[in-house]
């Protein structure tokens, strides 16, 4: 991947107009919340709506039309190691400090530190900034997602839900469960989830249709593609309100130190991945 500078005066002109777009977006969310203009059973339809329809088409669309043969499969290796590296140090810090142990935070930081909001707020800059000079790199979200989708979040399921079984066999006393049927239950509840499903449906689709979506299908699926960036974004306003109120100085100190954790060292960890594994194209990444 050879890097190009770009003009920063551009990038300044599109750069601007995408946030101000996205933290509108979410605003608006956030005010709708606060006026009550929506009700609990309207947010979870919203969010049913965007995991189970809009995501996943988006998904799907996009990975049907990569060129796989294009993709640095260097820089894909390297976020690979770079998100499990922070996955397991979250999870094993946690299991370390906190006291009593709770699997489910663990499962839950270890997530945390790994997942972002990639599509809905990630994409548009990505694609406002780089769009004409490197139309390449809008790709490569799509091809990072499935990475904490498909191989680290299940890890982090299955801690939560070992959580559950101890919780209940503390209520329940002669309730017993395997490890195994725990297992089945984490593959079966992944291999339902329709971002899994459309993310290995778009790579199998993706050589079945020579790496260009048929344009019907295509005409079908991109204006249930084009509705997730706004709805993602007005869900994450509209689920904002009164999160403010539930914080307590336990709660501070732990965002606190899981966003030093996704902000400052999985950045260094993951540019010292590529750096060993993305090999110099004449002389410049």
């Amino acid at each position: 991947m050879n890097y190009t500078s770009d003009d920063p005066i551009a990038v300044d002109k599109e750069l601007y107009p995408a946030l101000i777009q996205c933290f509108f977006i979410i605003g608006v969310g956030y005010v709708a919340g606060q006026l009550n203009l929506l009700t609990n059973s309207h947010s979870t339809g919203l969010s049913r709506y965007i995991s189970n329809f809009a995501l996943p088409a988006i998904i799907f669309k996009n990975l049907v039309n990569v060129q796989f043969g294009n993709v640095s499969w260097q820089y894909l290796t390297s976020v690979l190691i770079g998100k499990t590296v922070i996955f397991f140090l979250t999870a094993i810090l946690t299991f370390i400090a906190e006291r009593p142990r709770n699997y489910a935070h663990i499962g839950e930081y270890a997530i945390m530190t790994t997942q972002s909001n990639d599509f809905p707020l990630i994409l548009p800059i990505i694609d406002a900034v780089y769009k004409q000079t490197h139309p390449e790199f809008g790709r490569y979200v799509y091809l990072i997602a499935p990475i904490s989708f498909c191989l680290l979040n299940p890890i982090g399921f299955f801690l939560i839900e070992l959580q559950k079984r101890f919780d209940d066999q503390r209520k329940h006393h002669n309730k017993s469960w395997h490890t195994y049927q725990l297992i089945f239950t984490i593959i079966r509840n992944i291999s339902r989830n329709p971002i899994v499903i459309c993310t290995f449906l778009g790579v199998i689709f993706n050589l079945i249709f020579q790496q260009h979506l048929p344009n019907l299908i295509d005409y079908v699926l991109t204006p249930i593609a084009q509705s997730f960036t706004s709805t993602a974004l007005f869900y994450l306003g509209l689920t904002m309100v009164g999160k403010l109120n539930r914080l307590h100085a336990h709660l501070v100190i732990v965002v606190f130190l899981l966003s030093i954790m996704k902000l400052i060292i999985f950045p260094l960890i993951l540019r010292q991945a590529v750096y060993f594994l993305v090999k110099p194209i004449n002389g410049s990444l």
